[in-house]
């Protein structure tokens, strides 16, 4: 039987910004399930998480902050990624010690470039899998 989400590909920069993101699900002798891994394993270049519980208004302002930030620098002549954008945007929380430590990158360094008004994530293209059909 073919499962229909490993065959999905994607380019997109995950954010996910709230409690626990990375809250592992153990399934005893089976790998456990985790959003970020389920991510990375379509293709996701990068996955943003929290680890611990944060305060909404202060997770808010990092992810605005870092998108912001992001986006607005990014181009084709500028050699950074996101994750050098993380510093700015921990400090403009009210306890970057705190909240904005809590913000982790799972991933690919990953830059993004704009062609023909288009934002898209600069990464090499995957070939295509073949999956082949056993007749059980």
């Amino acid at each position: 039987m073919k499962s229909t989400y490993t065959e999905k590909e994607s380019r997109a920069v995950v954010m996910l910004m709230g409690c626990e993101t990375i809250d592992l699900e153990l399934q005893g002798r089976y790998m456990p399930k985790c959003y970020p891994y389920s991510y990375l394993m379509v293709g996701c270049p990068a996955v943003f998480v929290n680890p611990w519980k944060v305060i909404d208004m202060e997770i808010d302002i990092l992810g605005a902050k870092l998108y912001e930030k992001f986006v607005a620098r990014s181009n084709d002549d500028d050699k950074h990624g996101i994750t050098a954008f993380m510093s700015e945007a921990r400090n403009a929380c009210h306890y970057p010690f705190l909240i904005g430590a809590s913000t982790t990158c799972y991933g690919i360094p990953t830059k993004i470039c704009k062609k023909d008004n288009i934002l898209s994530s600069q990464l090499p293209s995957k070939p295509k899998r073949k999956h082949s059909e056993s007749n059980t």
